[in-house]
C-alpha cells in the first residue's frame, strides 16, 4: 500500500483536525510504503526553516493501535535545498518525511486539546526523516504560559524497531508560542512512553561513536536526531510458549515421586526482528541446591527430589547482535511441591445400573491416586473372574474399558451381572470398590393374563403375554373341597383326569407368550378350579400368587375358526388379500402391531395404518352366508408398500362372549426394483408398469399391422407412483397385430418395453 500526500500549501490552510475524533484504526500488519514529491518550503519544528515532506499514515484518528507491519517513508530525489536544514541533508531535504505520522488537534481555544490515543505494541518503522512523529497535538496559543505538558496524551510503544528520528511536536512555531513548557518537553525521556517490561536497546550516531543507551537515558530532544535508532521487544512480540500450559506467570504444580514433566519452550519472533537480536532458550530446575542447565527441553523425574519443592524457569533471553551486555529475559515461573505417592482412595462408587437388552449399561469409578483399573465379574460357576482377552469375556455381546475408570457392557438378552473394581495405586497397594450389579432388562412382568373360558365337554384356554420372561411354570389350585390344593400341570393332570397341551414362544419383538389348554372340561370345574403362573428369567423370578389366578368359567358362544389367517404377500403397489372363516362370528377386528426400536411391540388400527400410509386403501368387509351360517371377514390392502413389512396383522373374530384371535401374518410386501411393464394383454386396454421410485415419465404405445407397418402412436406423459400402476388406453389393443410399449423418464431415456404379437 502506498500512501501519497496531495499538493496542500500549509501556510494558507490550516492543518486543522476534527473537533472529536472517536474513530479507531488498528492495523495488524501488511506492508506501507510512504513517499512524496511535494516541497514545501516554511518554518518547521523548533522553528527550523526545512522543506516539508509530512507524509502521514493516519490522521484524523481517535484511537490507532499498531499491532504489526511494515511502514517505510522516502522521498523521489527531488533536489531542493534550503538553508538552515540542521541534518546536513541539503539536497534531500527528508526532514519531515514520516514512516508514521498522527495528531490530533482542534482549533478551538474553547475546547481545548483532543488528546490522541496512540499504543505501538509492535512492526519496522523506517525513515530517513522521522520514524515516529506528529503523535501529539499542538497547543492552542490559548494555553501559552501555563502547565501545558500536564494536557498531552503521550504514545505506548510496547514493541517494535524504529529507524529515524523520533519527532514529538506537529506544528511550526510552537517553541516559539510556548516557550518554557516546550522546553520542559524536550528534557523528557524516552521512558515516559515505553513499558518498563519490555528489553529497549537505543543507538544514536554522532559520526565519531556509536552510543548504546537506555530508554531512561534520552531525551526527546536527543532523540529528535537524524541517526537515532530503537528497538523496543515486549513479551507479546516474542510470543513465548512453554509446557505444560501455564495459568500465570507462576503456576503452582503438585507431583509425586512417581511422576514425570517434560518442560519445553517454544516461541516466535517477527521476520524484522531475527537479524537484530540473538534469543537464548533455557529452562533452569531450582530445589535446595542449584541443579539445572540452560537448553528448550527438559525431564524432570520427581523421585529425584521427595519432600522437597522444586522451582523450574522457563523461557528466553533476548540480546541485540551489536550489544556486548546481557540482555532480557522473558519466562514463567512453576513451583512444584513434590510429595511421597498415597495410597488410592474411593472418591465415587460405582452405581447400580438398568438398561434395556441391546443397550450400553456404564459403571464408572472415581479415585484419587489411581495408577490403573481392573473390572471383575463374580460368576456363580467361575467365582471372581477379571476381564480381559479371553474366553469369558467372548460371552458378553459388547465390552469396552474393562481396565479404565468406566466399564462400558452391552447384552442382547436379559441377565444381571455382578461387578466391582480393583484400583492400584501409584504406590503399588490395591483398594476394591464396593460390588453393584448391572441389568439388562428388568424382573419378569404380565402384560395381559386371560382366558379360562369353555363351552361344556369343550377347551379352556389360558393364555400369558409377558416381558422379560424366560420360562414359565402354570400352576393349578383347586379349592372345591373347602382348602386349596396347589398343582403343577403334571400332578394337576394325574390327580384330575384332565389332559392339556401347553406352549411356550418368544416373539420376535421380545415379548414371551404361553398358553395353556385343558381339553373336555366339565361343569364341575366353575369357579372351583383356578390356573395360575411363576415366571422367571436370569435377572428374577416372579412368583406364584394364589391371589393372582384365573377360574374356569363357562362362556356364552364363542366363534369356532373355520379358516385362520394365512399369510400373503405382493409386489410393491399390488394388493394384498387377507380373509378368515367362522361360525358364530358377528364381527371381525383387524390390527396390527410393529416394534419400536426398543423391540416392544405397539399396537396400532386400521385408521392410523392409513394416516402412515396414505397411498394406499385398507378395505375390510364381512358377510354371513345365510344357508351355512358361517361367516366372513375380509380384509383387502391396495397399493401395498413394501414399508409394511415390519408389521403383522392380528385377525380377531368377535360374538356375543368377547373377540378372539383367528390368526396372525406378517404383511410380507416385495419391493420393485426395476422398471417393467409386466401386462399388455392384447385384449386389454390396460397397461401395468412397474416402478421402483415415484416420477414424471412418458408411455409410448405403438401399434403396427402384419406387415410391420406402423398404423398407430400413443403418447401419454404420465405421473406414476411407486410400485405397481397401471395406464388405460381407451382403445383395445387387439386392434393392432402387434403392439410395442415402451416407457421413458423425462430425460428422454429409455427405462423397459414390451413387444406383443
Amino acid at each position: 500500500m502506498y500512501v501519497t500526500e496531495a499538493i496542500i500549501n500549509r501556510r494558507k490552510v490550516p492543518y486543522t483536525l476534527y473537533v472529536n475524533p472517536v474513530c479507531k484504526l488498528t492495523v495488524d500488519g501488511g506492508t506501507y510504503g510512504l513517499r512524496t514529491r511535494i516541497v514545501q518550503v516554511g518554518m518547521g519544528t523548533d522553528d527550523k526553516s526545512c522543506n516539508y515532506r509530512g507524509t502521514v499514515i493516519a490522521d484524523r484518528v481517535g484511537t490507532i493501535e499498531i499491532n504489526g507491519g511494515s511502514f517505510c517513508a522516502y522521498d523521489l530525489g527531488f533536489d531542493y535545498g534550503m538553508p538552515g536544514d540542521e541534518w546536513g541533508t541539503y539536497g534531500v531535504s527528508d526532514r519531515e518525511l514520516t514512516a508514521f505520522g498522527t495528531c490530533c488537534y482542534n482549533g478551538s481555544a474553547t475546547v481545548g486539546v483532543s488528546p490522541m490515543n496512540l499504543t505501538i505494541n509492535g512492526g519496522l518503522f523506517n525513515s530517513s526523516g522521522y520514524s515516529i512523529h506528529h503523535f501529539f497535538s499542538a497547543l492552542s496559543e490559548a494555553y501559552a504560559g501555563e502547565d501545558v505538558i500536564e494536557k498531552l496524551t503521550f504514545p505506548t510503544i510496547n514493541g517494535g524497531v524504529f529507524e529515524g528520528a523520533i519527532g514529538y511536536i506537529g506544528r511550526s512555531g510552537v517553541e516559539c508560542a510556548f516557550g518554557n513548557p516546550i522546553a520542559e518537553l524536550k528534557e523528557r525521556t524516552l521512558d515516559t512512553m515505553i513499558s518498563e517490561d519490555s528489553f529497549v536497546h537505543i543507538t544514536i550516531d554522532d559520526g565519531y561513536h556509536n552510543y548504546i543507551l537506555k530508554p531512561d537515558n534520552v531525551t526527546f530532544d536527543e532523540a529528535n536526531c537524524h541517526d537515532f535508532w530503537m528497538m523496543v521487544i515486549g513479551e507479546n512480540l516474542i510470543n513465548l510458549e512453554t509446557t505444560p500450559a501455564t495459568d500465570g506467570q507462576t503456576t503452582y504444580l503438585t507431583r509425586n515421586t512417581s511422576q514425570i514433566d517434560h518442560f519445553t519452550v517454544t516461541y516466535t519472533i517477527p521476520d524484522y526482528l531475527g537479524t537484530r537480536i540473538y534469543i537464548n532458550p533455557f529452562i533452569y530446575v531450582f530445589e535446595d541446591r542449584y541443579s539445572g542447565y540452560g537448553q528448550d527441553y527438559v525431564e524432570v523425574y520427581y523421585g529425584n527430589y521427595p519432600d522437597l519443592t522444586v522451582s523450574v524457569q522457563a523461557g528466553i533471553e533476548v540480546i541485540s547482535i551489536d550489544d556486548t551486555r546481557s540482555g532480557m529475559t522473558f519466562y514463567n515461573t512453576y513451583e512444584i511441591t513434590v510429595e511421597a505417592p498415597n495410597p488410592p482412595s474411593i472418591v465415587t462408587q460405582p452405581a447400580m445400573c438398568r438398561v434395556e437388552p441391546g443397550e450400553w449399561a456404564e459403571m464408572t469409578v472415581k479415585a484419587n491416586h489411581a495408577e490403573s483399573y481392573q473390572w471383575y465379574m463374580i460368576d456363580d460357576t467361575f467365582g471372581k473372574i477379571p476381564f480381559g482377552d479371553n474366553v469369558f469375556t467372548s460371552m458378553i455381546d459388547g465390552i469396552e474399558g474393562y481396565q479404565s475408570e468406566t466399564l462400558r457392557i452391552m447384552m442382547k438378552e436379559p441377565c444381571k451381572i455382578s461387578l466391582y473394581c480393583v484400583i492400584t495405586g501409584i504406590d503399588g497397594t490395591e483398594k476394591k470398590t464396593s460390588t453393584r450389579n448391572m441389568y439388562f432388562g428388568a424382573a419378569p412382568s404380565v402384560r395381559v393374563f386371560s382366558g379360562g373360558e369353555y363351552e361344556e365337554g369343550g377347551d379352556a384356554t389360558f393364555i400369558i403375554w409377558a416381558d422379560y420372561a424366560d420360562r414359565l411354570t402354570w400352576m393349578v389350585v383347586d379349592r372345591g373341597s373347602g382348602s386349596a390344593s396347589f398343582y403343577n400341570l403334571e400332578d394337576f393332570a394325574e390327580e384330575s383326569g384332565f389332559t392339556y397341551t401347553e406352549t411356550h414362544q418368544k416373539m420376535p419383538s421380545g415379548i414371551y407368550k404361553a398358553t395353556v389348554t385343558f381339553h373336555n372340561v366339565t361343569q364341575a370345574s366353575v369357579n372351583k378350579i383356578f390356573v395360575g403362573y411363576e415366571m422367571s428369567n436370569a435377572i428374577d423370578t416372579t412368583e406364584f400368587n394364589p391371589e393372582n389366578v384365573l377360574p374356569f368359567t363357562r362362556k356364552e358362544i364363542r366363534p369356532q375358526i373355520t379358516k385362520e389367517l394365512e399369510p400373503a404377500s405382493c409386489l410393491d403397489g399390488d394388493s394384498l388379500t387377507y380373509t378368515i372363516q367362522a361360525m358364530n362370528m358377528t364381527d371381525a377386528e383387524w390390527r396390527f402391531e410393529k416394534p419400536d426400536e426398543d423391540g416392544i411391540a405397539i399396537a396400532y388400527g386400521i385408521d392410523e395404518l392409513r394416516e402412515a400410509f396414505p397411498e394406499s386403501s385398507f378395505i375390510p368387509s364381512f358377510e354371513t352366508d345365510s344357508e351355512t351360517g358361517e361367516s366372513t371377514a375380509t380384509l383387502v390392502i391396495e397399493k401395498a408398500r413394501y414399508e409394511m413389512f415390519d408389521y403383522t396383522l392380528y385377525a380377531y373374530a368377535s360374538s356375543s362372549s368377547g373377540i378372539y384371535l383367528a390368526g396372525y401374518a406378517q404383511l410380507e410386501v416385495i419391493p420393485v426394483k426395476d422398471f417393467e411393464i409386466t401386462d399388455c394383454q392384447n385384449s386389454s386396454s390396460y397397461i401395468t408398469v412397474c416402478c421402483p421410485e415415484a416420477g414424471d415419465y412418458t408411455l409410448y404405445i405403438a401399434g403396427y399391422d402384419s406387415f410391420g407397418k406402423l398404423e398407430a402412436v400413443e403418447i401419454a406423459p404420465l405421473h406414476f407412483t411407486r410400485g405397481k400402476a397401471s395406464y388405460n388406453t381407451q382403445k383395445p389393443l387387439a386392434d393392432y397385430p402387434d403392439i410395442r410399449v415402451m416407457l421413458w423418464d423425462n430425460l428422454i431415456s429409455p427405462l423397459c418395453s414390451l413387444y406383443q404379437k
